[in-house]
Formats: structure tokens, sequence, C-alpha cells
């Protein structure tokens, strides 16, 4: 297929698969629905992902009928059905089945303590020293007596206890292969031979998530590393030595600590890689399909070690390599990058990112595309949503929103950034990136400094490597990462390029390095031979695996290695050895640092998608290409095409462009074809009118009040006071002796619901109260587990459940007639272990005053600005506001406006004219839909569950992202008034222009 082609018509393997929550009691019709609704809206395949709430039995009888179900239905639509191999996360355990094996399948750590005393047991080794803080003064090895100001060292092997978390098991020894081997017999075998007819084709492949070999549970409290049975054996046949007699040293701070700690990390990453992402990505591609996921903690040096050793080796055994970026944030330049070096270079076309998790339910069209675009630009070219929730029942609404499925009010423009990344995915998988920098990653230097106390350190010390990366490609210089082992597997020189697998480079830069490996230092002496150049950056490596080197110091007095002791100097030096290819400069002539730039190379033509990464600001900007062809701009958000005037000369031309804030442009460049010599012509605005600032205005959903706070009794005893449902629950479950539910991350849902508690059936009342100022026909309560409820309204009994509102699990309740004044809502029920209380609310045709929270009558018109000071507080829906337009034909008009959304889309006389999921969509031109004299225009303004699902309470800032917790607050992070986001039209206008 043709570039163009696939531009125009992106396949499904181009589009989004997001994590699909199953969290709740599953069926096979309601499966099927999802699927259809996910690829009705654009999406490519969806990741089937054991989540929090599940009340099905994992990968029990009813789970593979709906795996089933989910395969078949994907196969019909035409769309991947991706596993997932674990039960929640991380990877490795099966939910328990896997450490149920015994200790040999636990996970296990190393542990030391100092003490005076020797307690009779078992030791890995033990020593005599003197220890100041954590410096070790002085060392003997054995168990005899004490000396003056001695201590013992004791070195112990601890299994890891029990968790919550893993279903009241132990996490697995993923350092084990044979405890790999089972978890790959216990869930891989079992999805083989369920739909294993499908894998490589309906079935693409398998996540691992977050993998890692330190989540044990230290019962005896003492400090620990990462450690498997056999290690000591596997140590001394990697590394050549007794690691006893250096094991104080991976703890303590001394002469040898810098050795024994490189040594220790080189073999527990070695270990891990090939117990653990070897042994899988074997048997994916034995099966023909792809092993993706992502490994825990990518962007904090100090943390990945810990969990992992180093990232990127996991990589190579990786068909489809992934990362987690969660938060609406670009801050981690190190976790994209570290992937998207390895696939680069080992020749895999794509890169997953599982993303936009924690971002809360307020998060918009234009964060995705902030977010992704900032993501795409570094090489990342398939988006995993987190997540994608079955249910909102219960506790499974505050899973680290939002949801990108049927059940949020913005679901039905969803296709609108699916078909936009799609087109960016499938131009960027083309040709290959072009990237002339080596960066090598200085892991080794990290692991010499990795202790068990010191995590901070390393995270600092990756920080500034993070800082690098941003750094490098704000100045145009795009770059892969070289980790050394891969160095060593892949690295050769050729044609006087350093080659890491299939991709070649003219210069390395070496970062932060106190020590590199051998083969690192052959590799250099070579390159250097063949006319490679070598920039260092801050110290020079002056040791071979911690151990000083002298031929080090004659390598880096070559010519051709150029050091740079700050920022300023690295830019000169670059400039100088490696001209930048792209240029990006504004009026003034000056480098606009927060435009980043991808470089592809096809066979016929060249790729620059460019992005500004800047939320606040815009800019006007000359553009210099070095390439010289005809220049198209295409539009991934219209799928339009566009050919652009410009400047060239022999081997280079320029144009100027213009980016809003978050904006991104797509350039193709036909090499074969000749560009179009001038300038682009611009339109000019001749005339601008102002509508509004008053609108007819229409609901699409029903308007909402939360009923959030109660009281409650058991049947024959006194009310309770006043206080937010939530703890009135976890208050009567305390009394009841049931476990607090309020907040994720308990044992599995399936694996104790159905067992009876003594205190099931109790009788229980809820008492909520709202004030009516104007009354309101028709009003509705949307209750969840509807049918285990009484409802009365100031005592009259209402009808039985009906229908469902934003999600299957909310059922609609019509109320009997309210009353003016205060009204009281009493619910009953028989509780027992397994129900949970959610906040209810009031639906309907009224308004809110926004202070007290009475109903009161709707607004006859919207002005510009925030609704929820208008009526609508809580009010989760699309608004449409109307307006009529007269317009004079021979002219071309576009709109421009402002808005707080989601997205934004546009009707002209009934005809959808545009959608403006980001503020850069506008202005947008509207002449082909309009006739002469009066047209009708519906500019629908769509919000978010935000203000309706919460966190209503939590005081700004109080966390980075969103998770359960945020919606359950108390003491410093209670706020008394409601916490709403601002929704609403701000400004329109049409242009007219010529």
């Amino acid at each position: 297929m043709d570039l163009y082609t696939l531009f125009s018509q992106p396949p499904a393997k181009y589009r989004s698969a997001p994590f699909w929550s199953w969290n709740d009691k599953l069926d096979p019709a309601e499966v099927a629905r999802q699927v259809r609704e996910m690829k009705k809206q654009g999406m490519g395949g969806f990741f089937m992902h054991s989540r929090e709430g599940l009340e099905t039995e994992y990968l029990g009888k009813e789970w593979m009928e709906c795996i089933r179900a989910a395969v078949e239905t994907a196969r019909e639509e035409g769309i991947a059905a991706w596993l997932y191999d674990e039960d929640r996360w991380p990877s490795g355990a099966a939910g328990g089945l896997v450490p149920g094996r015994g200790d040999d399948f636990r996970a296990k750590v190393l542990t030391f303590e100092a003490s005076s005393n020797l307690p009779q047991d078992k030791y890995i080794a033990v020593f005599r020293g003197k220890v100041e803080g954590n410096k070790l003064l002085a060392l003997r090895a054995g168990d005899g007596p004490l000396g003056e100001d001695e201590v013992y060292l004791l070195f112990r092997r601890e299994v890891s206890g029990p968790s919550a978390w893993y279903n009241d098991d132990a996490p697995a020894d993923n350092l084990n292969p044979e405890a790999v081997e089972e978890f790959i017999k216990t869930t891989h075998e079992k999805y083989l031979a369920e739909v294993g007819g499908e894998f490589g084709k309906t079935v693409p492949g398998i996540f691992t998530d977050e993998p890692n070999i330190l989540h044990a549970t230290v019962e005896s409290g003492r400090r620990y590393l990462p450690w498997t049975d056999g290690f000591l054996e596997y140590f001394q046949k990697r590394r050549g030595y007794d690691f006893t007699k250096v094991v104080p040293y991976l703890f303590l701070d001394g002469e040898h600590s810098a050795r024994a700690r490189h040594d220790y990390w080189y073999c527990i990453t070695e270990r891990f890689a090939s117990a653990f992402s070897e042994q899988l990505g074997n048997w994916c591609r034995e099966q023909g399909i792809a092993l993706t996921g992502h490994y825990l903690a990518e962007n904090q040096l100090g943390n990945a070690t810990r969990l992992g050793g180093a990232m990127m080796p996991h990589y190579a055994h990786m068909q489809l390599p992934g990362i987690d970026l969660l938060r609406e944030q670009t801050d981690e330049y190190l976790t994209v990058k570290q992937c998207t070096s390895v696939a680069n270079q080992l020749g895999k076309t794509r890169v997953l990112s599982e993303t936009y998790g924690c971002s809360g339910w307020e998060f918009t069209f234009e964060g995705q595309r902030w977010v992704g675009d900032w993501q795409y630009v570094m090489g990342v070219n398939l988006r995993c949503q987190h997540l994608a929730l079955y249910s909102l029942r219960g506790c499974r609404k505050r899973d680290y929103p939002p949801s990108f499925n049927y059940n949020t009010t913005w679901w039905q423009e969803n296709a609108v950034v699916e078909d936009y990344f799609a087109r960016l995915g499938a131009v960027l998988c083309q040709g290959k990136p072009v990237r002339e920098l080596l960066v090598l990653h200085p892991q080794t230097t990290a692991w010499s400094k990795m202790g068990d106390l010191n995590s901070d350190e390393v995270n600092d010390f990756g920080e500034k490597l993070n800082e690098l990366a941003k750094s490098l490609l704000a100045q145009k210089y795009d770059f892969d990462f070289a980790d050394e082992l891969l160095l060593a597997e892949y690295g050769k020189v050729q044609k006087g390029q350093l080659y890491v697998g299939e991709a070649g480079y003219r210069v390395l830069l070496i970062p932060f390095s106190s020590t590199i490996l051998k083969s690192t230092m052959v590799l250099i002496h070579e390159f250097l031979a063949r006319g490679g150049k070598v920039i260092i950056s801050g110290e020079a490596p002056g040791a071979i695996a911690t151990e000083p080197e002298p031929q080090l110091q004659q390598l880096w007095e070559n010519s051709s290695v150029f050091k740079a002791e700050n920022q300023e100097e690295l830019v000169s030096i670059l400039q100088e050895q490696l001209p930048q290819r792209v240029r990006i400069a504004d009026k003034a002539g000056l480098p606009v640092g927060s435009l980043l730039c991808m470089e592809r190379q096809l066979a016929e033509s060249a790729v620059y998608f460019i992005v500004n990464n800047n939320k606040e600001l815009g800019f006007k900007v000359r553009i210099q290409l070095p390439r010289v062809g005809k220049l198209e701009e295409w539009n991934a958000l219209t799928g339009e095409i566009r050919e652009l005037a410009v400047e060239a000369q022999a081997e280079t031309m320029s144009f100027q462009a213009e980016f809003g804030p978050a904006d991104s442009k797509l350039f193709v460049v036909s090499l074969a074809q000749e560009p179009t010599i001038g300038v682009t012509e611009e339109l000019l605005t001749v005339k601008t009118l102002e509508l509004g600032p008053l609108w007819q205005h229409q609901r699409t959903w029903p308007n909402i009040l939360p009923l959030d706070e109660c009281k409650w009794r058991l049947t024959g005893e006194a009310w309770s006071e006043g206080m937010p449902l939530w703890q009135a629950q976890y208050a009567l479950r305390e009394r009841l002796g049931m476990r607090q539910i309020h907040v994720n991350a308990i044992q599995q849902r399936y694996l104790w619901i159905g067992k009876p508690h003594p205190s099931d059936g109790a009788n229980l009342e809820l008492l909520f109260s709202f004030e009516i100022e104007k009354l309101s026909e028709n009003l509705e309560l949307i209750l969840e587990r509807a049918e285990l409820f009484e409802v009365f309204l100031n005592g009259e009994l209402a009808g039985d459940p009906q229908d469902w509102l934003l999600d299957k699990s909310m059922a609609r309740v019509m109320l009997p007639a309210a009353k003016v004044g205060k009204n009281q809502l009493l619910l009953k029920c028989r509780y027992y272990h397994w129900l949970e209380l959610e906040d209810c609310f009031l639906a309907g045709d009224f308004g809110v005053d926004h202070r007290s929270y009475q109903l009161i009558a709707e607004p006859k018109r919207l002005r510009y600005g925030d609704w929820c000071l208008q009526g609508y507080p809580f009010y989760p829906g699309s608004m449409l506001y109307q307006e009529i337009y007269k317009h004079e034909l021979g002219q071309r008009v576009f709109l421009d406006l402002q808005a707080a959304a989601t997205t934004v889309s546009l009707k002209v006389n009934g005809i959808n004219s545009g959608k403006l999921p980001w503020r850069t969509a506008v202005p947008l031109e509207l002449t082909e839909y309009l006739k002469a004299g009066d047209n009708h225009l519906e500019i629908e303004v769509f919000s978010s569950p935000r203000n309706m699902l919460g966190p209503l309470h939590r005081r700004a800032s109080q966390e980075a992202g969103t998770g359960s917790w945020s919606f359950r607050t108390e003491g410093d992070s209670w706020n008394d008034e409601y916490v709403l986001w601002p929704w609403g039209l701000q400004r329109a206008e049409i242009l007219v222009r010529k």
C-alpha cells in the first residue's frame, strides 16, 4: 500500500488498542457488544486485561468463554484481540497460581542485618565489621567472637510473605527460569489451547505488565535486594569470583562497593532478561505472536535498577516493545527514548505506549494529542489507552480514570482522535528514522552507585540523563541510546559508522560515565580508528567494570575525541561535528526549543513530523529541511493534503509555518518531484462578526445533582450524624466486621464474594436530603444495584428501576413527585459483604444553584464562560449552543472559537460540518455548508463525567495523578466545598477572509 493510501485509509493495525478493563461479573454478550462499540468508535483492537473488581474467576471456564466471545467478535469486526498475561499486575504470578506451587516459585530477597548477636539461623554469609552510619570501616569474614566496636553483618535468603495484591500469596520469582516456565504453562498455554487458532491473526500478541524482581513482602523488616536460588553459582560463572566475599559492599559503602554493586546488578540484569523476557519472547515467536508490554519505573534510573537491573536489554526480546507513560505530562524523555532506541536498532517497526492513565475524568482530546504527539515524535506509534472500563460499578469508576469506552459522555466523538493517530501511525511506521547521534547510556555507572538505600541518588543521576535527552531533542538532534549489553551483542563498525544492529551513527556521545564495559572500549577504539567522532560530556570514563584502566585515558587523547564541560560546549561541539539536519527558527532567527522533529527516510520521499510541546505558546517559524522536492502538509485531523511553496537551494529548502500551542504538523517531501518555488499565500481576515454573548442552548443529557452525603442506621437504631456516603459505608463495614472496599488494592473479588459472611443481610437504611426552589417534573434517581433497594421520596415508594444512564450498572429510578423546600430520600436494603454503596444522583430537567446546590429553574440562555456557574455545576454531558448567522454569497467564511471542553463539534443547518478537538483546529471554514440568508449554527461543547464522578472534595494539587485514593479524601486532603472543573463556550466569532 502506498504512503498516500495508508494515510487516507489507515488499516486497523495502526489504530489504538486500549487496556480493556475486565473488572466485573463478565457476560459474553456484553463483551461482544463492547467490542463492536470500540470498532464503531475507531479503535483497532483491545487488550483483555483482568482488573480491580473482577467477579469472574480468572482463567476459569466463564473467563475463557468471554475470551472466545471477544476474539470471535473481533475477528468478525476486523480488529485485534490482544491478550494480557496476568490477573491485574505485575506479571509473573498468574494471580497467585504460580507462587501457590511453593517457595521455589515465590519471590526471594537477600536481606542484610547488623547485629551484636548471632542468632541460630541459615546465612548466605556472615561477617564481622565496624560500621559508622552506612560506611564500612573494617571487615573480617566469619562468625567468630566480636572485636571492639564490631557487629555481625548477617546476610540471609528470605522468601516473600503474602500480600492481598497477589491474592494472598507472594509475587513470583521472576529470576527463576522454572517459575517463569510455570507462568507460561499456567497462562500462555491456556490461551493457546482456547484461541490458538487465531494466534498471529485476530490475536496478534500478548501484553506483559510491569514484571519485576522486587515486589516482595519482607516480613522480617530487614534491608533487602533481589535474590533467587542458584544466584551464587550464576554469579561465579558470569563474573568469575565468589559473590559472598564482597556481599557486605553491596549494602554498605566501602572500598569495594562500586565493583560489588556493578557486578551484582550486571548479573541481575542478565538473569532477569534471560529467565523472564527471553523465555516469554521465544515462546511468543514460536507461536507466531508478539510479546509486548512494559517494565516498571522506566523513568527512574534508581528505581528501575532495583526493580529490573536495566530496562533496555529486555526490549530486545519483545517483538513489539512498549512503555508506560501515565498522567497528562511530557516529562519522561528517558522512558520513551530507551525503548524506541532498541526498536530502531533491532528493526522493530512498532512501539507501544500504555498511556493516559491517572489523567482524571477531565482529560481532554487536546490532552490526548499533546501527550500522544510528544511520544510519536520520539518513535512511539501505537497507543494503548489506560483504561477502557468494562464497568463503572462501585470502586471501578475510580480505577485511574478516565475511561475510553461507552461509559463516558464524549464517547460518540472518540473516532476523531482515533483517525488522527491512525493517520500519524501509518505514516510514521514507514521507512527509517534519521538519527546520526548515538548516546551511550550510563547504566553501568548507575550499577556501580546502586546500593539498597540510594535509589533517590541514582534517580537524580537518571534525571540528569533525562534533561540531556530533552536538551538534545530541543536542539533538533534526534538520537538513540546505546545500552552496553546490547552494544556488546549487536555493535559493529562499518563504513566509518558505529552500528547497533541495523542503525548506524556518525557521532557517539558519552555522558556522565565513570565506568564502561571492556567490550564498549574495544568498539570505541575501532570506531575512532575508522574516522568516527566521540564527544564526552562530564567526566570521562576511567574504569572498565569499575577497575581503573590506563588504556582509557590514552583512548580519550585521540584527536577525534571532544570534551564538553557544560551544556553550551556540548551544543557547540555537536554543531561543529554533526551539523543540524533540520533547522527551525523564529522571526529573529533564534532556535525554538519546544519544537521537536522526527525525520524519516523512505524510498522516494522524506517525512518530517514536527511537534510544538509548549501547551501555552504558539510560534511563527522558518523551517529548513535537508531535502529538495515537492513539499506537502498532510493534515492528520482531516486527512487533507495541500502543497506548500518553498525557497530552494542546492541541497536544502525552507518555508514558513505557524504552530499553535500543543500543535503539530506532518510534512512529506516527494524527492522525485520539483518543489513549487515561492511563498504560500495566507488568507487575510477582512471582517469579524462576534457571536453571542447570550446563546440559545440545549442539553443532550439530563442535568445531575450528586447525593454524596447521608445519615445511616441499622433498622431500629438512631440515625448517625451526616457524613460522606463512603465514610458511612466504612463505619458500617467496620461495625459488621467486613473487609473495607472504599479504595482499590484488595484481594480480587472473585475469590471472596461468593462466600457467606456472618453479618450478611443486615437491614440498612440511608437518608439523603435535598432542597428544591423550583419544581421539576420527571425527577429520577441514578442508583447502582437499584434492584436491591427500596426507594422512598418523602415517604412515598418509587417505581422499579428502568434503563440506565452513563453505565449499565447505573439504573434510572423514576421518583414520586417532589416538593418545594426540603425533600428526604430514604433507601432501604439488606446489606451484604459483597455490596458496594456508591453515591447516587438526581437526574432531570432542572438547574442547580452553584452556591446552595438547590434545584432551580434552568436558565433561558447561556452566556460565555463556565456553565457550572449558570445552573449546571455537575452536568456531565454536552451542550448545544445555537445561533443564527446571516450569510452573503461570495464570501469565504470561517468560525473561530474557544471553549473549555473535552472536544467540540459543529453543525451548520443540521449538517455535520467539522470536528474541533483542540484549539488549533480553528479557524474552521464553513463556506461550503452555508446558504444565502439565515443559517443555523449549532456548536456542541462536550464536557465529561468529571463533575459527576469526581473527585469532588479533593483539595487542588493534592496529587500529580488521579487514583482511587483521590476520591476518598479526609483530613488535609478534604475540601468542604465541591471542587469542580469548568466547562463551556468562552468565545465564538465569524471571520470573513479572502
